[in-house]
Formats: C-alpha cells, sequence, structure tokens
C-alpha cells in the first residue's frame, strides 16, 4: 500500500472511527527476524543479547510504531529508554500521544533493562565505560540491523540514569542526537567538569540536551551548576532546555520530563514552523521538508503529506481559509494523487466563491476515490460527504 494511501486510511480512521489498538507481548531470541511474524504479534518485542560488556546476557524490549508494517519502506528515529522494565510503558503513552497529535514523528522505543547491575552500570565511577561499550558497539548495532531505525537516535534516563544519560553525552556526544536526563544526579564535580569541558572544547556541537528536576533538594545542587554551565558554555548550535517542577516529585518527573523533553526536541521543525506559516511560500515549505527528511532519517512523502494535511485542518480550524487553500495547492502539486488533498482545496475554494474550481477538485477526489480497487472501509461517510459537496455545487 502506497505511503499517499496510508496517510489517507489514517485520517479518515481519525475522523470517522474510534479504534483500540490490540498488541501483544512476545519474547524473541536475539537475532531472529520480527517481520517473519504476523505483525499484530510484533509491536512489543523482547530480545536478549549476549552482551561482551561484560559478559551477561541483557534484556531489551522493542516497542514498535502502529503502522510500521503496514509501511515496510518507512524508517523511524529511535528512543532508548534506560531502566526500560519501569519506564517504557509510560515513555511509549507519551510518545505515542505526541504522534498522534502531529508534535512528533512516530517512534521505535527501545526499553533498555537495567537488571542486577543498575548501581556499577550507570555510576562512571564503577563501570560505566564498559556499559557505554554496550550501547555503542552492541545495542545501536543491534537494533539498526534488526529494525528499520533512521540515523536518528534519543537517549532518555531518569535519576542515576540520567546520570548516564549525561556521562554517555560527555564521552559520545555522537552516538545520540538528543539526551533527555530526569532528575539526574549531577552533584559530582568530576560529571560536571566533563559537561564544561564538552562544551568549551566543541563550539560547532550539534544535538540536544533536556534537564528536569521536581521538588527535590538533594539533587537541587547539581542541577543549577549544571544549569549555569549550559549558560554560560554551550555554544549557540547545541540546543538545550531546563524544567523545573515544583510541585512534583522524584518519580514523577519521569513522564513530565519526557514528554516535555520530546516535544521541545522537535518542535523547532515538527510540525511545520510557525514563521513559515506566516508567509506561505511553496519553495521555503519544501525546502523545510527536504532538510526535516535529512535531519531525522525518515521518509520524505510520509512527512511531507502527513505535516502539510495537518497545516492545512489547523488552518481550517483557525478560520484561515486563504492559508488553508494556499497549503492546499502545494499538497495536491507535490502529491496530485492525495484524495484528501483534493478535497480540502475544494472545500478552500468553495469557501472563497471559486464554485467552478471547487467543483473540478471535488470531481477529482470522488474519481480518485471510486478508482481505488481496495478503499478502506471507513473512506464511505468521506464519499458521502464529497458527493453532497458535488450537488451542492451542481445544483442537482
Amino acid at each position: 500500500m502506497s505511503s499517499l494511501k496510508q496517510n489517507f486510511c489514517r485520517l479518515i480512521l481519525s475522523c470517522f472511527v474510534s479504534a483500540m489498538l490490540m498488541s501483544s507481548h512476545i519474547s524473541l531470541a536475539s537475532g531472529q527476524e520480527p517481520s517473519t511474524l504476523e505483525p499484530y504479534e510484533t509491536f512489543i518485542v523482547e530480545h536478549t543479547i549476549k552482551s561482551q560488556f561484560p559478559v551477561q546476557d541483557r534484556k531489551i524490549t522493542v516497542r514498535l510504531p502502529e503502522n510500521y508494517y503496514e509501511e515496510p519502506n518507512a524508517n523511524y528515529p529511535v528512543l532508548y529508554v534506560l531502566d526500560g522494565e519501569e519506564n517504557l510503558d509510560f515513555t511509549s503513552a507519551a510518545a505515542e500521544f505526541l504522534a498522534s497529535v502531529g508534535q512528533i514523528p512516530e517512534l521505535i522505543i527501545v526499553g533498555v533493562h537495567s537488571g542486577t547491575t543498575r548501581q556499577t552500570d550507570y555510576r562512571p565511577q564503577a563501570s560505566a565505560a564498559q556499559f557505554l561499550d554496550f550501547l555503542e558497539t552492541e545495542l545501536v548495532a543491534f537494533v539498526a540491523e534488526t529494525y528499520r531505525a533512521s540515523s536518528y537516535r534519543m537517549l532518555s534516563g531518569h535519576s542515576l540514569g540520567g546520570l548516564l544519560t549525561t556521562y554517555v553525552m560527555t564521552e559520545k556526544p555522537e552516538l545520540f542526537q538528543a539526551y533527555f536526563a530526569q532528575s539526574p544526579t549531577l552533584n559530582d564535580e568530576a560529571v560536571r567538569q566533563s559537561i564544561e569541558r564538552l562544551l568549551s572544547e566543541n563550539t560547532d556541537l550539534l544535538g540536544t540536551y533536556h534537564i528536569t528536576l521536581g521538588d527535590e533538594p538533594g539533587l537541587e545542587p547539581g542541577f543549577n551548576a549544571v544549569k549555569e554551565i549550559l549558560e554560560t558554555n554551550a555554544p549557540v548550535s547545541f540546543h538545550w532546555s531546563s524544567d523545573r517542577q515544583l510541585n512534583r516529585t522524584h518519580l514523577q518527573t519521569r513522564l513530565i520530563g519526557v514528554y516535555h523533553a520530546l516535544e521541545q526536541n522537535f518542535a523547532r521543525d515538527w510540525p511545520l514552523p510557525a514563521k513559515l506559516m506566516e508567509n506561505i511560500n511553496s519553495k521555503a515549505i519544501k525546502q523545510h521538508i527536504d532538510n526535516v527528511a535529512s535531519k531525522y532519517g525518515i521518509d520524505k512523502d510520509n512527512y511531507a503529506t502527513d505535516t502539510l494535511v495537518g497545516a492545512v485542518q489547523a488552518r481550517f480550524q483557525r478560520r484561515d481559509v486563504e492559508g488553508a487553500t494556499k497549503l492546499s495547492e502545494i499538497l495536491v502539486s507535490e502529491y496530485p494523487e492525495s484524495i484528501i488533498g483534493h478535497f480540502f482545496l475544494a472545500n478552500g475554494y468553495a469557501n472563497t466563491g471559486r464554485s467552478d474550481l471547487a467543483l473540478k477538485q471535488v470531481n477529482i477526489a470522488i474519481e480518485l476515490l471510486e478508482a481505488d480497487q481496495a478503499p478502506a472501509a471507513e473512506s464511505a461517510p468521506l464519499l458521502a460527504a464529497m458527493k453532497r459537496m458535488q450537488s451542492r455545487l451542481t445544483g442537482n
């Protein structure tokens, strides 16, 4: 099924059907190909990786996007979540919600179980260097080989996991493109010196670092010291943000922190930035789409259609018919087989008194939908709405 049809079907589902996603929980041995199983069985997959750093079995749980098997050519950014046995479920819920409302892309989310060696794995003074070796040489490679992971990777950790996330950033800043630390234990002077050194010695450093702290007096000195280091030393190319949640507990920051981190990490370019919407320009929007697809390693057509459809809907909701019409024209120009694009454009023309153009566009939308050899069952209400518009415009 083409990406345009997938986008159309998702829109129909969101507009007309209340659907429940059902997923099974299964286990796979390391190296087994998930796609050999039925798609509905594999949205949540467990693996055991035989690590050499040190020699032991390490468990991970992978949660795949809802449309993973329906879009076999699409790649997805990956969010790695430390303490995955505790933090994966709510992190996935936050990410899936943000993706469903168009604020971030769909993600592959990898929950990295801490197991019994957490206290040493997550401490720079202990064996964090070995755990970093596991992340770099084993885990990231395994995910890339097993799943359709894009080149864009994020690492998220809470408490000691936040400390480890920060440590990985200072040691291997290029391993992940974004680092999210919730209630990190940053009171160690050596860790703060590492952050300062990283920022001072890399004046063109790229990436994102987001730190969150709740009402936690014991962690406040380290948090404030790191914030001051960031304010003083972070290069312009490095995006960082801090989030203080004074009425939240240490455990609550896990959910609040990762939600805000994901939201802010993608807010600069996903969906279409507000500055592009101030003066809608086809060339600038197309260039932005190319840049975003390249940055996140994702399918350009999927991003373009999703984000343009979302932008048109937002303009109609704000009663900005002129803006919605301009965006619909770009959508139809780039994707002439977009059924919803033609229907949007018909509405734009109809609401600005251009009835002949509106009729032409709604006719195209109807022809495209009726020519579909395997239409989505949920498309019937939209087809009915198109034909009602057609009747009004023809006076029949």
